[in-house]
C-alpha cells in the first residue's frame, strides 16, 4: 500500500510560495497574536549592517531581524510540538472563538505560523504560558535550510528547550526571525505600514481593543546623506551635484513611521500639542476621518439581498432618510453571500467642499493644507473595506484597489458618479460557511465565485441609488455651479481707476494734457455706468420673471411626484378593490397593502396642499388693495400657526413688538414669509442639541420703513450656499423642494417690500422690509 510521503521543502513552499508577500507574513503573524487574545502586538524591524554600508554585496556584519512579540496566553511546549508545528490543524476550525471567547478567530487553515519561513533565514521563538498558575517558558530554533538539505519530512527532529521564568516574565509569544529575504527599505516598509493601519477595522470595541507598535528606530540617516539631500534642495539644476548612492536603510525610522501614521485623531492631538514627546514603539492609527463626510450611508443585506438603512446628507440637513431596496434578481454567475452589513461614507471634493469638510474636522485647512494635500488626506482614508471578525481581508480596503470598479463606472459619467477616491467605508461579511465568501490561502483576497459577484452586485446596485440622491441634492444646492455676474465689480472697472492712476504716473505729461484725458476718461466711465444701470435693472426684471418661471417649474415637478403617489394608489383600488372582502390569496395581498396605499394618499394630498398654500401669496388672483396692517398681529397668528411643527423640535418665537407698529402692503405676505422663515430655522434647530432653540422677531421704523428681522440660533449657513439661497429648487434639506424662500421673496416685492439674508450677523438673520405707509 503506497503512502504519501512529505518531502521536506514542502515547509519551505508553504512559507515561500502560499504567502503571497512579506507584509502579508507579518499580517499573519499579527492575526496569531490577536487569536492569543493580547491586547496589543509589537513588531520591531532592524535593517542589516553592512561593511561597506552602501554596498549590499559586502560582508553582513550585523544580520537585521523582524521581531514580533504579544502578551497573549502563550504556549505550552506541548501546544508548541502538537498545534503550531502541525501544518494546516484543523484547530481554528473546531474552536472558532479565542479562548477568553472574546475573539473570533482570524484563520482556519492553520498556515500562517509558517509565514516565518518567508521572512528570513531562521527563526527563534520564545514562549511563556501559564499551566495550573504556574509560568512555563520554552524556547524554539528553526533553520530553515534544514528543510531543503534534508529529503522527508519525517527526517527532521526540532528541539523544544525549557527555560527558567525570568521574574519579570509575562505571558505572551515572541518570534525574532533572522537574515531577512527581502530588502527592508522605505517604499516597502511604507507599505507595510499602510497595510497594518488597514488591517483593524476603524471603530474597535473600546473592551477589546488591540494594539499594533511599530518600532523602526534601528533605521538613522547618516550627516552624509542629509548634507547631500540639503545641497540637491537648494540646487537649481541636478547637474550641480554629482549624484551619490546611499544605502536602502540609510533614513530616519521613527519619522517614516510618523509621517505615515497620521489620521484625524493625530493631526489634532499635533494642533493642540505641536512639541509633544514622541517615542520609539509607535502606535499605528487606523485609517480615520472619524464619522466626517458629505453622505452616509448605513444599513444591512439580508441573506436574499434585501437593503435595510438610512442615507443622510451630511452637508446638508444630517436628516436619516429610510433606503430600502428590494433584492435584485440573481443572475446565472451569483450565489448568496450571506448577511451584510454596511457602513459608507461618501466624499465631495470641489474646492470649497474639501476647505469646509477639514475646517469641520477641527483642522485649521490654511495653516496645514494645500487644496492637494488636504485630498489627498481625504484619499488616504477612502477605499471600502470587507472585514471578518474584526479584521480586514486584504486587499479590500485599500486606497489604490478599486475593486468595486468605481472608476471605470465614473469615466462614463463624472458629474453623477462616485468616485473610488470618494468613497470610503466598511462591509461586514459573516464567516465562510455562512457566506461562501471564501479567502484565498495566499491570503490575498476572496476567491471570485459567484458568492464574490453577488457581493458586488448589491453593493453596486446600492451605490447606483445613492448617486441619484446625491446628485438631486447637489443640482438644488448648488454645488460647483459658476458664480453669477457681479455687478459690484463690474462698477468698480467701469471708474476706470487703474486708467487714471496709469495717466497720473506719466511723467511728460503737461498738466493740461492730463486734464483733457481725465475729462475724456470722467465721460466714458460715466456712460459705461448709465449702460450698467440699465443693464442692472433689465437683469433684476429677468430674474424676477425667471424666478416666477422657475417656481411654476418647480412646482409641476414637484406636483408630478405626488400626483403618482396618488395615481398608484388609484390604480390598487381599481385593481383590488373586488377582491377587498375575498377570503383568497387576492384578499389578503389587498388587505396587507391597504395601509400604505392610503399613506401614498395620505402623502400625496398633503404635499400638493402645501406647494398651492405656498403658490398663494404669488398667484395673482385678486386679493382686494393693499393696506395698513398691524405687525404685531400678524406675528402673533405666526406663533399660533406654527406651533404643533414648533413643539415637536421645542423652539420657541421671542419678540417684543410696539402693539401699534403697522406697515402698508398685503398682510398675508408678510405672514406668509414668517411662517416659512420659522419653520425653516425649526427644521435646521431640530438638528443639533441646543439648551434652548429659538425664532426672535424683532421689528423696528426708519426713514418710513419698517424693517423685521428673524433671528435663529440654530447652525450657521455655509458662506458657499448664500448666493443660492432665494434660487427656486435650492434646498439642503433632505425632503425639501427649494421653493419657499423665493416664494416669499417674491411675495413681499409685491407688497413693495424685500427680503434678504444678513451675511455679516453672527446669527442667522433675515431682514424684511416694508412701507411703513402707503407711497403716494
Amino acid at each position: 500500500m503506497a503512502k504519501l510521503k512529505p518531502r521536506a521543502r514542502l515547509i519551505r513552499t508553504i512559507g515561500d510560495k502560499l504567502i503571497s508577500g512579506p507584509e502579508a507574513a507579518i499580517i499573519e503573524l499579527v492575526k496569531n497574536s490577536y487569536d492569543a487574545d493580547s491586547p496589543s502586538v509589537s513588531i520591531h524591524i532592524s535593517p542589516p549592517t553592512h561593511q561597506n554600508s552602501n554596498d549590499l554585496n559586502s560582508a553582513i556584519i550585523k544580520d537585521g531581524s523582524i521581531s514580533i512579540s504579544d502578551s497573549g496566553h502563550g504556549m505550552t511546549a506541548h501546544d508548541i510540538e502538537h498545534i503550531w508545528f502541525e501544518p494546516a490543524t484543523d484547530e481554528k476550525a473546531k474552536a472558532t472563538h479565542s479562548r477568553s471567547g472574546k475573539r473570533a478567530l482570524t484563520g482556519a487553515k492553520g498556515v500562517g505560523r509558517f509565514a516565518t519561513a518567508s521572512l528570513g533565514q531562521s527563526m527563534e521563538l520564545v514562549s511563556v504560558s501559564k499551566h495550573e498558575n504556574i509560568l512555563k517558558k520554552c524556547r524554539v530554533c528553526i533553520d530553515w535550510d534544514i528543510f531543503e538539505k534534508a529529503k522527508y519530512l519525517e527526517e527532521i527532529d526540532i528541539d523544544i528547550e525549557d527555560l527558567i521564568p525570568e521574574p519579570d516574565d509575562i505571558t505572551g509569544v515572541t518570534i525574532i526571525v533572522s537574515g531577512l529575504n527581502n530588502v527592508w527599505g522605505q517604499e516597502r516598509l511604507k507599505s507595510l505600514i499602510q497595510e497594518l493601519r488597514r488591517l483593524a477595522t476603524p471603530k474597535q470595541d473600546e473592551k477589546d481593543e488591540f494594539t499594533i507598535t511599530l518600532n523602526l528606530s534601528d533605521y538613522t540617516i547618516t550627516d552624509e546623506k542629509l548634507e547631500y539631500l540639503k545641497e540637491l534642495k537648494s540646487a537649481k539644476n541636478r547637474s550641480e551635484v554629482p549624484k551619490k548612492m546611499f544605502s536602502p536603510y540609510n533614513f530616519d525610522g521613527t519619522n517614516l513611521v510618523l509621517s505615515n501614521n497620521e489620521n484625524l485623531d493625530s493631526m489634532i492631538r499635533v494642533q493642540d500639542n505641536p512639541n509633544e514627546d514622541t517615542c520609539v514603539d509607535i502606535a499605528l492609527n487606523p485609517y480615520s476621518l472619524g464619522d466626517h463626510c458629505h453622505y452616509k450611508v448605513e444599513g444591512n443585506f439580508d441573506k436574499d439581498g434585501k437593503f435595510q438603512g438610512d442615507f443622510s446628507i451630511v452637508r446638508g440637513d444630517n436628516k436619516k432618510q429610510a433606503v430600502s431596496l428590494d433584492a435584485p434578481s440573481m443572475s446565472e454567475s451569483e450565489h448568496t453571500c450571506g448577511e451584510l452589513k454596511v457602513n459608507l461614507r461618501i466624499f465631495d471634493l470641489e474646492v470649497d467642499s474639501v476647505k469646509d469638510l477639514i475646517n469641520k474636522m477641527g483642522l485649521d485647512y490654511k495653516k496645514y493644507f494645500t487644496l492637494r494635500s488636504a485630498r489627498d488626506f481625504i484619499s488616504e482614508g477612502t477605499g471600502v473595506g470587507i472585514y471578518r471578525n474584526g479584521f480586514r481581508v486584504r486587499p479590500y480596503g485599500h486606497h489604490a484597489h478599486d475593486w468595486l470598479k468605481l472608476e471605470k463606472r465614473r469615466v462614463q459619467d463624472p458629474s453623477h458618479k462616485i468616485g473610488h477616491n470618494q468613497l470610503a467605508g466598511e462591509i461586514y461579511v459573516q464567516g465562510e460557511w455562512e457566506s461562501m465568501l471564501v479567502e484565498r490561502s495566499s491570503r490575498e483576497g476572496l476567491e471570485e465565485n459567484g458568492a464574490f459577484n453577488r457581493l458586488k452586485s448589491l453593493i453596486t446596485n446600492l451605490l447606483q441609488h445613492i448617486e441619484v440622491e446625491r446628485f438631486s441634492f447637489r443640482e438644488k444646492a448648488g454645488i460647483a455651479r459658476k458664480p453669477k455676474k457681479d455687478f459690484v465689480k463690474a462698477y468698480k472697472v467701469a471708474s476706470l481707476e487703474k486708467v487714471s492712476k496709469a495717466i497720473e504716473s506719466v511723467q511728460n505729461l503737461s498738466p493740461e494734457d492730463k486734464d483733457r484725458i481725465y475729462v475724456e476718461v470722467n465721460k466714458s466711465s460715466k456712460e459705461m455706468e448709465r449702460i450698467l444701470d440699465g443693464m442692472r435693472e433689465y437683469t433684476n426684471l429677468l430674474e424676477s420673471r425667471a424666478t416666477l418661471g422657475n417656481v411654476v417649474a418647480e412646482l409641476l415637478h414637484e406636483g408630478r411626484s405626488y400626483i403618482s403617489s396618488i395615481s398608484g394608489a388609484r390604480d390598487f383600488f381599481k385593481e383590488f378593490e373586488s377582491h377587498i372582502g375575498e377570503q383568497s390569496i387576492m384578499g389578503e395581498i389587498a388587505r396587507n397593502d391597504i395601509p400604505s396605499e392610503i399613506q401614498n394618499l395620505d402623502d400625496g394630498c398633503a404635499g400638493i396642499s402645501k406647494l398651492f398654500k405656498d403658490l398663494d401669496p404669488i398667484s395673482g388672483r385678486k386679493r382686494g388693495k393693499p393696506n395698513l396692517f398691524n405687525i404685531l398681529d400678524v406675528v402673533e397668528r405666526v406663533e399660533r400657526i406654527t406651533k404643533t411643527e414648533r413643539t415637536d423640535s421645542e423652539v420657541f418665537i421671542k419678540y417684543d413688538i410696539d402693539s401699534s407698529l403697522s406697515a402698508f402692503g398685503y398682510e398675508g405676505d408678510l405672514q406668509g414669509a414668517l411662517i416659512n422663515l420659522v419653520l425653516n430655522a425649526s427644521h435646521w434647530l431640530s438638528t443639533i442639541e441646543r439648551e434652548e432653540r429659538y425664532v426672535s422677531i424683532i421689528a423696528t421704523t426708519q426713514h418710513n420703513q419698517v424693517y423685521i428681522d428673524v433671528i435663529n440660533n440654530g447652525p450657521l449657513i455655509n458662506e458657499l450656499h448664500y448666493e443660492h439661497l432665494f434660487e427656486p429648487g435650492f434646498s439642503l434639506k433632505s425632503k425639501g423642494h427649494g421653493l419657499g424662500l423665493a416664494i416669499a421673496k417674491e411675495a413681499l416685492i409685491n407688497s413693495g417690500g424685500t427680503l434678504s439674508f444678513d451675511d455679516k450677523a453672527e446669527l442667522t438673520t433675515f431682514k424684511i422690509t416694508l412701507p411703513k405707509e402707503e407711497i403716494k
